[in-house]
């Protein structure tokens, strides 16, 4: 009887922490895309800073 609450409560601690680590990955992707949108989009900024400087200069 004992063996089967400890495989139980082992299955579910289990099932638990991979839904945490899961959560946790899935937030470090979200957090890794938002960061690199927001460096694309700096450098199209400074892309177009660069560009309307230098017509601006002729």
């Amino acid at each position: 009887m004992l063996t089967a609450v400890v495989a139980v409560v082992g299955t579910l601690a289990g099932s638990l922490l991979t839904g945490v680590l899961q959560h946790f990955v899935q937030r470090a992707q979200r957090v890794s895309a938002e960061a690199s949108a927001r460096r694309a989009e700096g450098l199209e900024a400074v892309a177009a800073f660069t560009s309307g400087a230098r017509s601006g200069r002729r």
